[in-house]
């Protein structure tokens, strides 16, 4: 037998590919997370590096602790994340401007 359309999960759910549903997370919040450990994996990428110097490394740990806090954030408001956004740049300007 196939899925009945009919007999829909209540809650959030999404339709996906075959008939499929996803309950939970919505897509926006899946692709934010994605985005988050992105941007964390490329910020460990930069830190790691060998050519940076000791406040250089600690400014990074800035930015990436920053980012930490708003991936732990559930729904961020858009001036929350303008305010996050704003101090990840200044993080990283001090870190590579003199």
């Amino acid at each position: 037998m196939g899925l009945r359309f009919w007999s829909r999960p209540s809650g959030d759910c999404r339709y996906l590919r075959h008939g499929a549903f996803r309950v939970g997370k919505g897509v926006n919040e899946v692709k934010k997370v994605r985005d988050l450990e992105f941007l964390l994996a490329q910020l460990r990428a930069l830190r790691d590096r060998n050519d940076t110097e000791p406040e250089q490394t600690k400014n990074i740990d800035d930015a990436i602790e920053l980012v930490r806090q708003l991936r732990r954030k559930s729904h961020p408001t858009g001036p929350e994340v303008a305010r996050f956004v704003r101090k990840i740049a200044a993080a990283l300007f001090r870190a590579f401007v003199k």
